[in-house]
């Protein structure tokens, strides 16, 4: 699934240890929505999926992500788990990615429309894994 939205916050990395005993990395970030009634909506990324850089909160972004729904005591938990964030339309690597300086971005040429890569620069195909 993807979303098209205003970045609105990005929340500091956790530190999770999970049942294994292996620690797990967790950062939250929310987004506005453009409707004419906006709406907030958090999505989690796990151990540095998406690196945020020095992205501005304000900036335009599209969100893909898997909603997930799990069960804990009778009660039921639904996250949305965002695995790559394109900035303003234009691709961006989503694994260890960086948002360049205004004198580095003149120097990299832009992807073409359409275009998708992953974090070895090679061409992505868009799927999660």
């Amino acid at each position: 699934m993807e979303i098209s939205a205003k970045l609105y916050k990005i929340l500091p990395p956790e530190s999770i240890e999970t049942k294994t005993g292996n620690p797990l990395k967790k950062q939250l970030f929310v987004v506005e929505t453009q409707d004419q009634y906006p709406k907030k909506v958090c999505f989690e990324v796990i151990n540095d999926r998406i690196n945020f850089g020095n992205l501005p909160e304000g900036t335009m972004v599209k969100v893909f992500f898997d909603p997930e729904s799990r069960e804990w005591q009778g009660k039921w938990f639904t996250s949305l788990r965002a695995w790559k964030l394109e900035v303003g339309g234009a691709s961006q690597p989503s694994g260890g990615s960086y948002v360049p300086s205004e004198a580095q971005a003149a120097a990299i040429p832009a992807p073409s429309a359409g275009e998708s890569f992953d974090s070895s620069g090679a061409e992505s195909d868009d799927l999660p894994f």
